[in-house]
């Protein structure tokens, strides 16, 4: 496998530095990356319960869908409603019965689950059958707040993973219900949600939930351009307060701080990208400067109490100063194809440099991103055709030798 052909790869690394500060004996080393080798870890059935459990309620529920829908049409009304309560209380008394007297724990959440499933399709097809007029969304709200008490009630995991996934729909029909719309009610619901994760300790589910928030996010800034008619520029500096505070802190979150710094990572690179985008043309700059600087000291902030590398805050400050850069370079007679040049190489040098602190600090997750993002410039440069191929030639050539030379330096150093 290549996750543990990476383990041991490191591991052999971390063996031989042990053995060179003294703390391992060097016969030792062939006996200890053999036991890794050769250890597997303990096949989890509960697990593998749990997961196929789940995949059958799935297929359980959507198979008693398509059958209630093949027969709806033949059905009277009071025969609908009866067919989707008996199946609704079939399977909690089912769940009840695998967890109370069969002490099946992990059938008796797959029936939860499919419980839920069933209380989601029997909203909707009441509403149908009654022609309830009403504000649509409404209906997958209720559906997220059964699968809400299920999840704190029972407690069922796999209903809080459904009960996040519902919020975020409820919120998108929100959102798109008429034109696109900034929808703060979600957030209480959310965090009611995020509170039942908490409460209970599941912290993959709460990492599933920020994604979902994070999203939430993003689309709040392009409602706020649509609905309020700001630039995208003042949108992407008032919107980078949280990704940089995140960038900076996230990962001294306890159990999910790791998500939090990608999505930092993530949505700091993005807002870079959006406020040094040679294509827009701005040229106001009081909101600007004001949510730049609220960002920048978000950015000091974090650092100062959770105290990182002072590269990281150094880079989160640069892509703070971003938006106000674009508006200098708009105000300053290098507008035109001149300014082009100083934003699109103030972009690749902040990626550059992502990249260094993502290797300085050893994170995987910030490479990443600043290889994907190095990636995406490059191609937009050449396809954005804002500037000739033969420049492009001349400043890729430039930049690219000093790289190389600056990495023949390192590796000469080390």
């Amino acid at each position: 496998m290549s996750f543990q052909r990476s383990y041991l790869d490191r591991l052999q690394q971390d063996i031989d530095r042990w053995i060179a500060a003294g703390h391992v004996a060097a016969d030792r080393r062939e006996l200890l990356l053999a036991d890794a080798a050769a250890w597997q870890p303990p096949a989890s059935r509960a697990g593998m319960a749990a997961m196929l459990t789940l995949l059958g309620a799935l297929l359980m529920g959507a198979g008693a869908i398509a059958f209630v829908a093949a027969n709806w049409a033949e059905m009277g009304r009071l025969a609908r409603v009866i067919l989707l309560f008996a199946s609704m209380g079939g399977a909690f008394g089912a769940a009840w019965w695998f967890m109370a007297r069969a002490e099946r724990p992990q059938v008796g959440q797959g029936l939860i689950l499919l419980g839920v499933i069933l209380f989601g399709a029997s909203i909707h097809l009441i509403a149908q059958t009654y022609q309830i007029e009403a504000h649509y969304p409404n209906g997958v709200l209720l559906w997220a707040a059964g699968a809400l008490l299920a999840a704190a009630v029972v407690p069922s995991a796999p209903s809080l993973w459904l009960g996040f996934a519902v919020l975020g729909l409820w919120s998108w029909q929100e959102m798109f219900y008429d034109s696109l719309a900034v929808h703060l009610p979600f957030l209480p619901a959310w965090a009611a949600a995020a509170t039942v994760a908490v409460v209970h300790r599941w912290w993959p589910c709460l990492a599933f939930g920020i994604l979902l928030l994070a999203g939430w996010y993003g689309l709040t800034g392009l409602a706020l351009m649509a609905d309020l008619e700001y630039e995208s520029v003042e949108v992407a500096a008032v919107m980078l307060t949280v990704p940089l505070a995140l960038w900076v802190l996230g990962d001294r979150v306890p159990h999910v701080g790791g998500v939090l710094h990608g999505l930092g990572v993530a949505g700091s690179v993005l807002g870079a990208a959006v406020a040094l985008q040679p294509e827009v043309d701005y040229s106001r700059g009081g909101l600007t400067l004001a949510a730049a600087a609220v960002a920048a000291g978000a950015a000091v902030a974090a650092w100062a109490w959770a105290r990182p590398s002072r590269l990281r805050l150094a880079l989160a400050v640069a892509v703070a100063l971003a938006a106000p850069l674009r508006v200098l370079v708009e105000a300053s007679p290098l507008a035109g194809e001149a300014g082009d040049w100083v934003l699109m190489l103030g972009f690749l040098a902040l990626v550059i440099a992502l990249a260094v602190l993502g290797g300085r600090e050893g994170s995987a997750v910030t490479r990443r991103i600043a290889y994907a993002a190095f990636g995406l410039h490059v191609v937009f440069l050449y396809t954005a055709g804002l500037v000739s191929l033969l420049s492009l030639f001349v400043v890729f050539t430039v930049v690219g030798s000093l790289l190389v030379v600056a990495a023949l330096r390192m590796e000469k150093r080390a």
